[in-house]
């Protein structure tokens, strides 16, 4: 998959666009095919190191937790949300984002309006 993702703490030059293996789905994930994805205030100070004491980053760390795409997959115990459904959502920090995230599939919501291309 292709991510935006750093390999160290630092400033925007630190970004760069990385292959990244596929993450594997557990039983209460959601595997989410990523149509577009947004960077807030939070991934910055994230990349920057200022959040660090509170939460290191594994690196290489992908950038970006604010998403929208549909659901590639779901884990054995989900029932919530079915393959195919839109959603958006916010990946949590420890898991990952980019093009495919798994995020807990709570952090999933429904997307009912269409897309515009």
């Amino acid at each position: 998959m292709k991510a935006i993702a750093i390999e160290g703490y630092g400033g925007p030059e630190r970004l760069q666009l990385m292959d990244l293996p596929i993450p594997e789905v557990g039983p209460d994930d959601v595997l989410i095919r990523i149509r577009a994805a947004g960077v807030n205030p939070a991934d910055i100070s994230f990349r920057e190191g200022h959040m660090a004491a509170v939460l290191s980053l594994t690196f290489p760390a992908i950038m970006g937790s604010d998403f929208a795409g549909t659901v590639a997959q779901v884990g054995g115990d989900v029932t919530t949300i079915r393959a195919d459904a839109p959603v958006y959502g916010i990946a949590s920090r420890r898991r990952t984002s980019s093009r495919r995230c798994p995020p807990r599939s709570t952090s999933c919501m429904r997307r009912r309006c269409r897309w515009r291309a």
